[in-house]
């Protein structure tokens, strides 16, 4: 568990260079970019210049935080995420949502890349999230606790928002997606997944394999912060397809070439929440 008084320093760092005060964030992920660029008149904060939030060196993950305004609304915006196989602890991958929830952000949307276990999911496809299973064996709340924070034991039983998805689903529709729903498993990476842990993957439930979110999600629940998050599937690993080697500079192409796609999703979304 991070420490309080840390959040709260990195909170006001923050506050510094702003006086936005935020009520939804949006974390990219693999691949995503532009998106900081239908901000209006963002003020632009490299990671490093905020206290305690550590430096991105996943592939795509620039590392900045844009504070600004999307569809009259006020946006805290994560241009690249933490990832737990990055060396970092548990406690830096999540802490960075603390702070987002320090300045009092009320919805969180979370996008990442995901190899399909799911046949009926193809590559390029995006999904809304619907609920998630943590085979990364860690979790972020494990350890002290502080009641400033937030429960020790928050329900997850509704860890992604329905009624968010509810509206994800209708701009879909009105804008000609096709928007599916799905399980997301995260496994701690960085290795891709064996033939056998995909296949445990979709034995247990699971639609989506990856390796970032549901921390994220953990700490955002605890927080009492509403989750809308999307996956971009990068590549199919389920039967009857067959099974092929896949390469970063692939998943992050996939992600791209649909990324414009879910970036006016997001851009619809966060208009009518």
């Amino acid at each position: 568990m991070v420490a309080w008084q840390k959040i709260s320093q990195s909170a006001h760092a923050i506050r510094k260079y702003s006086e936005l005060v935020p009520a939804i964030a949006i974390v990219t992920g693999t691949g995503l970019r532009d998106l900081e660029n239908t901000l209006s008149d963002p003020t632009i904060i490299d990671y490093k210049d905020i206290p305690y939030f550590s430096g991105t060196s996943a592939p795509s993950h620039a590392g900045h935080l844009f504070l600004g305004k999307l569809a009259g609304k006020s946006i805290a915006l994560l241009s690249g995420r933490l990832h737990y196989y990055e060396g970092l602890s548990i406690s830096d991958v999540v802490f960075p949502i603390y702070v987002l929830g320090s300045l009092a952000i009320h919805t969180i949307i979370i996008t990442n890349v995901a190899g399909s276990v799911n046949p009926n999911l193809g590559k390029g496809e995006i999904v809304a999230l619907s609920d998630h299973i943590n085979l990364m064996f860690e979790n972020p709340l494990r350890g002290a606790y502080n009641e400033k924070i937030g429960p020790r034991f928050p329900d997850m039983t509704e860890a992604y928002d329905s009624e968010w998805r509810a509206l994800a689903k209708a701009q879909a529709d009105t804008l000609g997606i096709r928007l599916t729903e799905g399980v997301y498993a995260a496994m701690a990476g960085p290795s891709l997944e064996t033939k056998a842990e995909y296949a445990f993957a979709r034995d247990m439930g699971a639609d989506l394999v990856g390796m970032s979110t549901v921390p994220e999600v953990i700490v955002a629940r605890q927080l009492g912060i509403r989750v809308l998050a999307f996956s971009i599937v990068s590549n199919v690993c389920s039967p009857p397809h067959k099974i092929q080697k896949t390469t970063v500079e692939d998943v992050i192409a996939t992600a791209q070439s649909a990324n414009p796609l879910l970036k006016e999703l997001i851009c619809r979304i966060v208009s009518n929440m």
